[in-house]
């Protein structure tokens, strides 16, 4: 995958991040379902088996970013670079 480029768009990540494995899109999905704007990866990751090792891949994509440093309970907490984009680019996958 390659790595974050401050000028791609979160839809651009995200077609980029989904066309290489499609195994993202729902776990894209559940980010963009959680409640609130920031979770934590292991909130997400939580309900999927097999289990993705960490939402890394996103965040090395673009599609997500730390929104703080981890919490002393080692919750690593995220938000979208571009949730709208995000949204539209999730759309066109049918998802």
């Amino acid at each position: 995958m390659r790595g974050y480029d401050p000028d791609m768009s979160g839809y651009a990540a995200v077609k980029e991040v989904v066309s290489r494995d499609p195994r993202w899109v729902p776990v894209i999905r559940a980010c963009l379902d959680y409640p609130s704007e920031e979770f934590a990866g292991r909130w997400i990751l939580q309900g999927f088996d097999p289990r993705p090792r960490s939402l890394k891949p996103l965040l090395d994509a673009g599609v997500l970013f730390h929104s703080q440093d981890p919490s002393a309970d080692g919750k690593t907490w995220y938000r979208f670079v571009d949730r709208e984009g995000a949204t539209r680019a999730l759309r066109e996958f049918g998802a």
